[in-house]
């Protein structure tokens, strides 16, 4: 695939080529994988409203989206629809996410394979690895409540190889003391609690913090939330910069008014009233943060098919020539057509 992936985005340089180059070997090897030569000619599009390389997933997601048009396209999936059985419902989204590992594989080289698992299954998944050679532990949590967070950029670029290479070149040196950090465990019925999920949360920064991937954005973003008293803060992916993520406290989540499930790019506006999140909000624009809303416990992958909103037909040019990512959101959300996406629900 090299002398093909090599052309791609030749007038970029540096790490945005790079993840171009990516994305692109990905799509081509799950192509190569699942296609056929029989197949109609197709023209794929894709756009993505989550920000890249801030340890948010946004990789994952797009294996899986891939994954999941190349499988039904060649016809191996079946549904979803709403008396589909739930163990079929469950083989499907095995089934993409698969897949969507081995997209994984192709842009990260070493991934632990969460990313993927959630962005297939969504809800929560409780994810163990303590042996490489065997496949991981993974246990979805489908009853997991919907909770918000508040997720902060720090705008500070980062890399995922490099985080996790500095990890494994400690593991070597100190195998004994990386493993016990690593080897972090809970009671799963803690995550019913939301108190004490943010009490993991604050602990698990602070021992990624001792691995050495965390960054002065990241701690002074952590302060700021401790300061203003509401939730708890930890770093999401592989560090380094990137994105943190603060489980809200059940009075903060009241004031944020974001229960609906649906990620939203904050507008720059907020309420007039002060509140100690109001003020944070403020803080964190000031100091060069970007604030999203979104929550923690919705559904998987879905589709949308027929293309079809409020009575309106998404064809590809609109897709295309939606501006930005409120463009869109605006178009494929389906906020006001709740039954028009359609998910695998075991």
């Amino acid at each position: 695939m090299q002398p093909h992936i090599a052309s791609v985005s030749p007038d970029l340089e540096g790490p945005t080529r790079k993840i171009h180059q990516a994305a692109a070997s990905a799509f081509l090897y799950l192509f190569l994988s699942l296609g056929s030569e029989s197949s109609p000619p197709c023209i794929y599009a894709l756009r993505s409203t989550i920000p890249i390389g801030q340890g948010l997933g946004s990789s994952a997601s797009i294996s899986v989206c891939i994954s999941t048009a190349l499988l039904l396209q060649c016809r191996a999936l079946a549904g979803p629809h709403p008396d589909q059985q739930s163990r079929e419902a469950e083989e499907q989204l095995e089934r993409i996410n698969r897949w969507a590992f081995v997209g994984e594989l192709l842009i990260h080289g070493n991934p632990s394979g969460v990313d993927n698992t959630v962005a297939t299954n969504g809800h929560a998944v409780l994810f163990q690895r303590k042996d490489y050679s065997k496949p991981p532990s993974v246990n979805i949590l489908r009853d997991f409540p919907e909770l918000p967070l508040l997720l902060v950029d720090t705008c500070q670029a980062k890399s995922t190889a490099a985080e996790v290479a500095k990890v494994g070149e400690l593991k070597k040196k100190h195998p004994q003391v990386v493993e016990k950090k690593t080897d972090f465990d809970s009671d799963t019925e803690s995550v019913e609690a939301i108190k004490h999920l943010g009490e993991l949360m604050s602990v698990n920064h602070g021992l990624l913090t001792s691995l050495g991937v965390s960054h002065p954005r990241l701690e002074r973003l952590r302060y700021l939330v401790d300061q203003a008293g509401v939730g708890w803060t930890k770093l999401t992916g592989a560090g380094g910069g990137g994105c943190a993520i603060t489980l809200l406290k059940p009075e903060s989540a009241k004031q944020s008014g974001q229960l609906n499930g649906e990620a939203a790019h904050a507008d720059g506006q907020s309420s007039s009233t002060s509140s100690p999140l109001r003020d944070l909000e403020r803080q964190l624009e000031e100091e060069g943060f970007k604030k999203y809303e979104t929550t923690l416990g919705g559904d998987g992958v879905g589709i949308l098919y027929p293309a079809v909103l409020n009575d309106e037909e998404i064809d590809q040019e609109m897709f295309l020539m939606a501006e930005g990512v409120g463009g869109v959101e605006e178009l494929v959300s389906g906020r006001n057509d709740q039954h028009a996406w359609k998910y695998w629900r075991p």
